[in-house]
């Protein structure tokens, strides 16, 4: 039993310096973190008061009357008119130029997108779901793999061609 209580202490006291040594190596860097005597933008952001609510409200509520005036007013219907035309007259080369300038980052984000490639191929035959033999348009064929399915299975066991096509939602 002498030996054995020995054991008992001794695994408490390894359990005991265990436990302080994982506390000391835990709580080192909280508190050796120079930002944590620092106070936040979350303490330093003071929620309005009703009086301070209500202001910003009213603010908001006359900048949108504002708004709308101008809206309403011949300044701004002559501007949509003259809006409405303001390229009619241009070629279909200064229209893509212009379309080019204007939308830049979306038109790199269209051209990057995978769905792009297959949307428009003119497939012979599906050779995998991810896999088919195009045409090329002058009667020859080639093999084309991509990263989307090419066609999927429908819960009847048909395979159709992938429809990448938008759609117009409710809210459009």
């Amino acid at each position: 039993m002498n030996g054995s209580g020995r054991s008992q202490r001794s695994r408490a006291v390894s359990l005991i310096v265990f436990a302080l040594a994982l506390l000391i190596v835990s709580a080192g860097p909280v508190l050796a973190d120079p930002s944590a005597d620092a106070p936040s933008e979350i303490d330093q952001v003071q929620a309005p008061d009703a009086a301070g609510l209500q202001e910003g409200i009213e603010s908001f509520e006359r900048e949108r009357a504002a708004r709308e005036d101008w809206l309403a007013s011949a300044e701004a219907a002559g501007q949509r008119k003259a809006s409405r035309s303001a390229h009619t007259g241009l070629s279909a080369s200064e229209a893509q130029s212009l379309l080019s300038d204007a939308f830049a980052e979306q038109l790199r984000t269209l051209e990057a997108d995978p769905a792009r490639l297959i949307s428009d191929l003119d497939i012979i035959e599906t050779l995998s779901p991810y896999g088919a033999r195009i045409s090329d348009g002058k009667g020859g064929s080639f093999l084309v793999q991509t990263p989307i399915p090419i066609k999927v299975e429908r819960p009847s066991g048909q395979k159709e061609q992938v429809d990448l096509a938008l759609q117009a939602s409710r809210n459009d």
